[in-house]
């Protein structure tokens, strides 16, 4: 997995020109007053990883895409579902498994009473 680079506005312009100014879903992406917002209803743009860095995704200019937040959230919701997915099937959510205490080693063929005196089993 590749490190996270900062979101940049240099960077937010060069995702958005390789996505040719849309969003995956195909909405309008321009920048009004030097903040890059979709142009259907002038909501900031957000920008995600179409593939999440925590499945393998890289951080490259590539991966990421601009979404409305109205898109935003539903990608994020399902995003967690498939990473909590990931970590119940791995394991990595199961707590530390409780180590037995070694007891002592006790001969079984005597028995002790409740005075102290030890006798033979028998």
């Amino acid at each position: 997995m590749t490190a996270r680079r900062a979101m940049t506005d240099a960077r937010k312009r060069r995702i958005c020109a390789f996505w040719n100014w849309r969003t995956p879903t195909d909405d309008v992406v321009g920048i009004e007053a030097g903040k890059i917002v979709t142009v259907k209803d002038g909501k900031r743009c957000e920008f995600d990883h179409r593939h999440q860095m925590a499945t393998g995704g890289e951080d490259d200019d590539k991966n990421p895409a601009p979404l409305s937040p109205d898109d935003h959230k539903p990608k994020t919701k399902a995003d967690a579902k498939a990473r909590g997915k990931i970590r119940r099937l791995s394991g990595a959510n199961k707590p530390p498994t409780k180590r037995q205490i070694p007891s002592r080693p006790f001969d079984r063929r005597f028995k002790k009473k409740l005075d102290g005196s030890v006798e033979p089993r028998g």
